[in-house]
C-alpha cells in the first residue's frame, strides 16, 4: 500500500521534524489534532509557528521511500481551538 510521509515545518526554527507515516492527510491531520490537545506542547502554544507538509511516499509492500515536492497540507494555526 502506498502511505504518505509528512513532517512538522517549524517556520521560526527553518526546520523539519522527523518525518511520519500516515495512510492519508486526513489520518495525518488527526494525529496532528491530537497532539493539539496538550495544552504544554509546544504545537498547541504556538500553533502559528507550525505547518503540517507532505514530503514523499512510502509503499510498505515494495520498502520504496520516495520523496516528493514539499507539499503544505495545513498551517496548525488553524487548528486552534478558540
Amino acid at each position: 500500500m502506498l502511505k504518505q510521509v509528512y513532517s512538522i515545518l517549524d517556520k521560526v526554527g527553518k526546520m523539519h521534524a522527523n518525518p511520519f507515516v500516515e495512510t492519508n492527510d486526513g489520518v495525518a491531520l488527526r494525529a496532528i489534532q491530537d497532539v493539539m490537545k496538550n495544552e504544554n506542547h509546544q504545537f498547541a502554544r504556538y500553533p502559528s509557528d507550525f505547518a503540517l507538509v507532505k514530503i514523499g511516499t512510502f509503499d510498505d509492500e515494495t520498502g520504496i521511500l520516495q520523496a516528493t515536492q514539499i507539499m503544505n497540507v495545513i498551517d496548525l494555526e488553524s487548528l486552534k481551538e478558540e
